[in-house]
């Protein structure tokens, strides 16, 4: 039986998990959720977890600080990262941060059990794109097609803000509000983990995004 702890601030989330997995058919039983860390801290007993499932986003946290909290708390058990965020550069960060899975919400039943097991037979399990991550060389752009995870709206953007308009200009040219435009690129900046948009054109350049 593997024994599951939820952290997931989404409970529609949290209860589809729950409607996945019967302990006496799959062989899994969920024995918690919370949907802070702080609570996961306090409520987790470690003598009934045997692995942690983790939102990589919750509401004003850090994913690599929530990481290493549980780390901390619950030394030895291994922590499996379960998220919308398809960016390779997360699942990259997470992998060296000491996650021992990252999973995409869009899993199926089967793929999330499949993956539950092989992390408690000691295997590190990722998404199909990250299969190819090499533990000396990290990722290249090649083999995790970064260019893939931005759609052309996202392209458009940052060949906009590279040319040098500001997002009032773009948001007028686009005929779009202001507050669309600083949300696309607030999201394309934690996509990316960088502070500016300077920096969000500097690394786009660097990788050939644009």
């Amino acid at each position: 039986m593997i024994r599951i702890f939820i952290i997931e601030d989404h409970l529609v989330t949290s209860a589809g998990i729950r409607s996945l997995f019967r302990p006496s058919r799959d062989g899994i039983a969920i024995t918690g959720c919370v949907t802070r860390i702080e609570e996961a801290l306090e409520k987790a007993d470690p003598a009934k977890t045997d692995l942690f499932l983790l939102d990589l986003w919750l509401h004003s946290t850090n994913p690599i600080q929530n990481l290493r909290l549980l780390h901390l708390a619950f030394p030895g058990k291994p922590v499996v990262v379960f998220t919308s965020e398809e960016s390779p550069i997360w699942q990259q960060k997470m992998m060296e941060a000491g996650a021992m899975g990252y999973l995409i919400k869009t899993a199926t039943r089967n793929e999330i059990k499949s993956a539950l097991e092989r992390v408690m037979q000691g295997q590190a399990v990722f998404s199909v794109s990250i299969e190819t991550f090499d533990r000396e060389r990290g990722f290249t752009t090649s083999s995790v097609g970064i260019s893939n995870n931005l759609s052309r709206h996202q392209q458009m953007l940052l060949k906009l803000v590279a040319g040098g308009l500001t997002q009032y200009e773009i948001a007028k040219g686009l005929d779009i509000s202001v507050s669309t435009v600083e949300k696309s690129f607030r999201n394309l900046r934690r996509k990316f983990d960088v502070k500016s948009n300077n920096e969000l054109v500097r690394w786009a350049t660097e990788h050939r995004l644009i």
